[in-house]
């Protein structure tokens, strides 16, 4: 454990206390001097001997020296305990120094009860004791035992061996062991060099066990060093010496022996260096830690529980302002150990931060490296034959990755970008697109935006018609400007929804040809998939046709190919994602959930992202592996919303136009993969935006009324159907029939509530175990469902074709695959529980590998198996008995039970217990069945999955996967917490003032810290809150007026106009909230440098300045806040108190408090046992009925045996 090197340690240094005692003659003073390297304690002199025999009392005599280790200062504090041991009677001695330890705990328990501390108080604690052993070769002695045994519960006690060099290698090794006995025979803690091997280094644990086994020679529960002595290099002793003597030509600290020289610095010779290093540098920070956490705490305990209980005693005899004090002590107590808490979770949040920030330089220069594999080898232009609309995503993000710093997610290269390049006008908006993993201030977002149009209308407007009223073409142009910036964004939300569907139309034409290779090719053509192959064959009840020609007609030939497909399928998909685009890898929802609610993820979005996940999306689906192609859609379909809109300069300076447009895509990558636009908008309501304006509404269903006409244009099934599984039912349904439904409604249910849970589980265990494997992963998940579901017709085929046969009446050719087969029926439901069963297993260990991964397809394909399993149960029940009231109600000249729509309520049910939507689910079926029949069913069904998920206190897959993942995003849902925003704000800021701040000290402030934004405060000490400052703000003046002014680092900074108002700005025609308002991608912001200018007196920051920021009380409820972040957007909002700024709140910080704090309210499901205590429960109650039962069939059986 290296001594970490703080900024403040250069200065004042680290303090550290070591206590030395033992009888004298054992070398003591020796060794500290030696340790310390000057003369720190002087030598005992005698002067006669009549005084020699003297008995002295024990004196504490503290020394402190200045020492420099490893380049950092330490203030050590020797206390030297002269006098012990030397008298017959050493109870005094031992009393005198337990009497110093305890003081020095009592002044830190008095400094800490203090209202106001003193600032300059010193720790005098000691943090480690060398108790120095006589050399007898014998036993401990009585004192020895003694003083260990008193002291160890105060101070870590090291015992050294004193004048070793008195003993023989084999004397010393016999002394060693018998101290070992005795000290574990004795049970006395010592200081044992601890390591743990999960949490330390390798170097650490190497450190630790040499000095535990190679220095010591002892068992791992005793920590000896010799001292003052030498016995040969095979005792590792430790010696000491205050004589330099000349060795080759250099002066060293040495002893000399008859038998040579002993150098104390030579490690061949001695491990003094090694005990130095031990007790002034690699376990220094453990010893104080321990000090610290264990030995104080536990004297505190006991101090102030000695304290309640002899007041009690004593009949409460204390004072009420006794009480009252004793009371606030504890309270600060707790305090503080809950501000230790919270430090140490936020040192493991910026570790992860870090470790995010290494991951995202390595995918920053796998983009980089993809870009240049594409413009090599050719790659876009290839794709881009049969989609011409990549290519100019390509192009565009060729041209700008080179310069835009959105790119960089390095903080150091940023701000020596800041510091030494020149910068544009623009570059400032470029570098202010919030940098990777940031919150969007949305509040700020509008404000500019708002600029933006206020300027642009002033410049429409600045063109007029001639004198005489006549048109001019200044004017003509100006209006047809406005025509087109008025039509943009409808044209660019048309583009997209012609983009998405092409998109979708050529994924699905693929996907249906790689499943169908694995099973054989077509003569011919071998493009053509098994449908088209056999497109003169009417009947759907097809195995194959002449054309068509499977790989092998034995069925173990079959089953190899099949599944080495599948393998190699998984693999390419996998290996390309790994190599050129992690962020490929999964569903995607989560994350653009997120991205809505103003996460930035750079490259989450870009093209090399959209490229591979359209490339290995029909892989992984014809693999088989148990995973959709829904959900990636929708992640596919934002890409493309993002990028069509970046090459418009309109929405790519504004966040908030980009949001309405991956919106906007988001419901059209919905619309195109169910083949129902509304509900794809009811999608992006329920479930991916927090906002939803009328506006966004309106284009997001035109988005994905353009991308489901383009898809039904292209027609990728030749079916005139946009999905597989679209179905049409003629018949009508019965009200007895609601019973089933709720069975399966509480299927649905149960289904969410189990995948959800384990689903996590396994992807705990991915992250901890597999995430340096996922190649390897998505290939064995593929083989293993590959050669599990071969011998399951309704695992073999591919989902949404399964899902096609599943929904169909018997009637109009629905037979397929003998699923309306009365005499095959209960095979037929074997089969369809047997496939539910395992892709259940499938979905829970294939969901979140890394490849992408949808879960839409897969939970409806498990619901329809199991819904169509109960359809033939009821089916046959209605077969046996035609007569019973039950179906009174059906017509005996017509069928009666339907089980294609009970296969369809089972799907619908299990999409909406894996993701918790409803109102989204109905409306999704009723556009795939077209019939308003079975609204009202489908409604039933998803209101009972609703209820149970409640119950059970499910949350949707995507939400947990968000948490999971720890992204910073509020639910929806409200919570009372029963605080205020008092409990949850940071208090210790970094802060600028008004004046009186120079150049260099607002560099300093930037250096120092990493924060987004600072408040500016009043310079009267009175932290008025005058306003808040973004960081990028403050880089960018200083830049500027570096190059506009001779400044200099005293330059005087001003955060506030002259005169405390801002008339002088009415000039720039802000059109908005001073500060906020000012835009900076144009020459604008270049304007309000040089009409501020001061020719380097001073620099002007007030322009930038927003004063009037988002601002609340200290007592406003916490929930309040977590509306106003939900709704209104800020990154930051400040708290004051009457004026006083107080602290501020991020999301961030709502997030860490409700994650360490875990408020009071009704236990959750998991809190309460979770599925694993009600099934536990349901075992229980099932074996206490199953007991008696059972016992009274044996005893019944055992009765006839008797009697026969």
């Amino acid at each position: 454990m290296p001594l970490p090197k703080r900024r403040g340690n250069k200065v004042k240094g680290v303090q550290f206390t070591v206590m030395v005692v033992g009888a004298s003659g054992n070398g003591r003073t020796t060794f500290v001097n030696t340790l310390c390297e000057s003369e720190v304690l002087a030598h005992k002199d005698v002067d006669t001997p009549d005084n020699a025999h003297a008995e002295e009392r024990v004196r504490i005599k503290p020394v402190n020296v200045e020492l420099e280790e490893e380049g950092v200062r330490i203030a050590l504090t020797i206390v030297d305990t002269p006098g012990f041991g030397d008298n017959i009677d050493n109870e005094f001695a031992f009393q005198e120094i337990v009497n110093y330890l305890e003081r020095q705990y009592d002044d830190i328990l008095a400094e800490q009860s203090r209202i106001k501390r003193i600032p300059r108080f010193r720790d005098n604690r000691v943090h480690a004791l060398l108790y120095f052993i006589a050399p007898t070769g014998h036993h401990l002695r009585e004192i020895d035992i003694e003083l260990m045994r008193r002291l160890s519960p105060r101070v870590n006690v090291i015992p050294v061996i004193g004048k070793a060099d008195s003993l023989t290698t084999g004397e010393l090794r016999a002394f060693k062991k018998r101290v070992m006995e005795d000290i574990d025979h004795h049970d006395i803690p010592i200081y044992n060099f601890p390591y743990d091997v999960e949490e330390d280094d390798e170097d650490t644990i190497q450190e630790n066990m040499e000095l535990r086994v190679n220095i010591l020679l002892l068992p791992s529960f005793l920590f000896i060093f010799v001292s003052d002595g030498f016995a040969g290099p095979a005792s590792f002793a430790v010696i000491g010496s205050e004589e330099e003597i000349d060795v080759n030509g250099e002066p060293v600290r040495a002893r000399i022996y008859p038998w040579g020289i002993a150098e104390v610095d030579n490690p061949e010779h001695s491990d003094f260096g090694r005990l130095r290093n031990a007790l002034l540098s690699s376990h220094l920070p453990d010893l104080k830690m321990l000090t610290e956490d264990v030995l104080y705490e536990t004297y505190r305990t006991e101090k102030l529980s000695r304290s309640v209980h002899s007041d009690i005693r004593s009949g409460f005899s204390n004072s009420s302002e006794e009480l009252a004090s004793q009371s606030v002590r504890l309270k600060e107590e707790q305090l503080r150990r809950d501000e230790e808490k919270l430090r140490e979770i936020e040192l493991k949040v910026q570790r992860e931060i870090n470790e995010k920030r290494q991951e995202l330089l390595a995918k920053e220069e796998s983009l980089r490296n993809l870009e240049s594999r594409l413009a090599a080898q050719g790659l876009a232009i290839t794709y881009c034959l049969y989609l011409p609309t990549y290519i100019v995503f390509s192009v565009r993000d060729a041209r700008n990755s080179d310069r835009d710093p959105r790119m960089t997610h390095e903080p150091r290269r940023r701000r020596s970008l800041l510091a030494n390049d020149a910068l544009d006008d623009d570059e400032l908006e470029r570098i202010r697109r919030y940098e990777d993993f940031r919150t969007i201030d949305w509040i700020q977002d509008s404000i500019l935006e708002r600029s933006r149009r206020i300027r642009a209308a002033r410049k429409f407007n600045a063109s007029h018609r001639g004198p005489r009223g006549e048109v001019t073409v200044s004017w003509l142009w100006t209006q047809f400007r406005k025509a087109v910036d008025g039509g943009q964004t409808w044209f660019v939300v048309s583009l997209v929804g012609v983009c998405i569907g092409l998109n979708a139309a050529i994924i699905s034409i693929v996907t249906e040809w790689l499943s169908d290779i694995k099973m054989g090719y077509c003569h011919d053509g071998w493009w053509l998939n098994q449908q088209f192959c056999c497109w003169e064959i009417d009947t759907e009840d097809v195995d194959g046709c002449d054309s068509w020609h499977p790989w092998s007609t034995v069925g173990v030939a079959r089953w190899s190919i099949y599944v080495i497909f599948a393998a190699m399928f998984s693999f390419v998909a996998a290996h390309l994602v790994r190599t050129l685009a992690k962020y490929a890898a999964g569903s995607g929802i989560s994350e653009i959930k997120c991205i809505l609610a103003g996460f930035v993820m750079q490259g989450f979005l870009g093209f090399a992202t959209f490229f591979i996940k359209s490339i290995t999306l029909p892989l992984v689906i014809a693999s088989g592996l148990s995973v959709g192609k829904e959900g990636p859609s929708v992640h596919v379909a934002c890409c493309i919303g993002s990028l069509v809109a970046g090459m418009f300069g309109k929405f790519q300076r504004s966040q908030g136009k980009m949001r309405e447009i991956v919106t906007a895509a988001s419901a059209a990558g919905v619309a195109v993969a169910f083949g129902a636009p509304i509900g794809g908008v009811l999608f992006s309501i329920e479930e991916m935006s927090h906002t939803f304006s009328i506006k966004t509404m309106w284009r997001s269903f035109f988005c994905a009324l353009m991308a489901t006409v383009t898809l039904s244009a292209m027609n990728p099934f030749r079916t005139g159907k946009l999905v597989l599984f679209q179905v049409t039912y003629d018949r009508d349904w019965h009200f007895f029939e609601i019973i089933f439904f709720i069975i399966l409604g509480i299927f649905g249910g149960l289904y969410g509530a189990f995948m959800v849970k384990f689903n996590l589980q396994v992807a705990a265990f991915r992250r901890k175990f597999l995430a340096k494997h996922g190649v390897a992963e998505a290939v064995i998940l593929a083989t293993i469902t590959a050669m599990i579901g071969y011998s399951n017709q309704f695992l073999r085929m591919d989902m949404t074709e399964s899902m096609a046969i599943l929904f169909r009446e018997c009637d109009n050719g629905g037979n397929v695959n003998n699923v309306c087969q009365s005499s095959l029926q209960w095979r037929i439901s074997n089969s369809l529980l047997l496939a539910t069963v395992i892709r259940i297993g499938l979905v829970v260990i294939s969901y979140g590998c890394k490849v992408p991964a949808g879960i839409f397809v897969p939970s409806m394909a498990i619901g329809a198996t199991f819904g169509r399993m109960i359809g033939i149960m009821v089916k046959a029940m209605y077969t046996a008995y035609p007569t019973s009231g039950i179906f009174a109600f059906c017509d005996p000249d017509a069928p009666c039970i339907t089980p294609g729509t009970y296969a369809f309520l089972g799907a619908a049910a299990a999409l909406s217990g894996v993701m918790q939507i409803t109102v989204t689910v109905v409306v999704i079926m009723f556009e795939l069945t077209g019939a308003l029949t079975y609204i009202l069913p489908t409604m039933i069904v998803l209101l009972v999955t609703k209820a149970v998920g409640d119950f059970l206190g499910t949350n949707g897959i995507a939400d947990e996967m968000i948490r999971f993942n720890g992204f910073p995003f509020l639910e929806k849902e409200d919570h009372a917490f029963n605080v205020s925003v008092n409990a949850v704000m940071r208090k210790d800021l970094a802060t600028l003032t008004e004046s009186g701040m120079r150049v260099k000290d607002v560099e300093a402030t930037l250096a120092a810290t990493e924060f987004k934004g600072f408040p500016v405060i009043s310079d009267d000490g009175a932290r008025i809150l005058v306003g808040y400052v973004g960081r990028t703000e403050l880089n960018y003046v200083l830049e500027r007026s570096r190059k506009t002014q001779d400044i200099t680092p005293d330059t005087l900074c001003l955060f506030k106009a002259e005169g405390g108002g801002d008339g002088d700005m009415d000039d720039f025609e802000l059109g908005g909230a001073l500060g906020v308002g000012i835009d900076n991608e144009e020459d604008f912001a270049e304007t309000i440098l040089e009409n501020t200018a001061s020719g380097g007196r001073e620099i002007k920051f007030w322009p930038w300045v927003n004063q009037t920021p988002l601002t609340v009380s200290p007592q406003l409820p916490l929930e309040i806040v977590m509306q106003l972040f939900k709704r209104m957007g800020p990154r930051v909002i400040l708290v004051e108190d009457h004026g006083t700024l107080a602290g501020l709140v991020t999301v961030k910080d709502v997030l860490r408090w409700i994650a360490v704090e875990k408020p009071e309210g009704e236990p959750s499901w998991d809190e309460r046992g979770g599925l694993d205590g009600m099934l536990e429960e349901v075992w229980t109650w099932a074996s206490q009925v199953v007991a008696p039962i059972q016992n009274w069939s044996l005893n019944l059986v055992n009765r006839n045996r008797t009697r026969h």
